[in-house]
């Protein structure tokens, strides 16, 4: 097996699609691991996904944490079967 061949799968961290509970990601780099376009995630923090803001008076950087995210679906999840089981 060649070298390069070795490097070529990815790693985790690099895999889209995989959100880990205990990692921190940039505004980017979640939009290209899930998937979701920017109108999509501005909805979504509407009906309350946290973004996490580090630097000064709240407009540096803006971080969404894996824990969030998960939660966040399942919690949402949970409001769904709930809505439609009492239908």
């Amino acid at each position: 097996m060649s070298k390069s061949s070795r490097n070529d799968a990815p790693s985790a961290k690099q895999v889209p699609g995989l959100i880990h509970r205990d990692e921190c990601y940039t505004l980017a780099e979640f939009r290209a691991r899930t998937g979701l376009k920017d109108w999509a995630i501005r909805r979504l923090r509407r009906v309350g996904l946290p973004v996490r803001r580090v630097g000064e008076n709240g407009g540096g950087a803006a971080f969404v944490l894996g824990s969030d995210w998960l939660d966040f679906v399942r919690s949402r999840s949970e409001q769904q079967r709930t809505s439609s089981n009492s239908e």
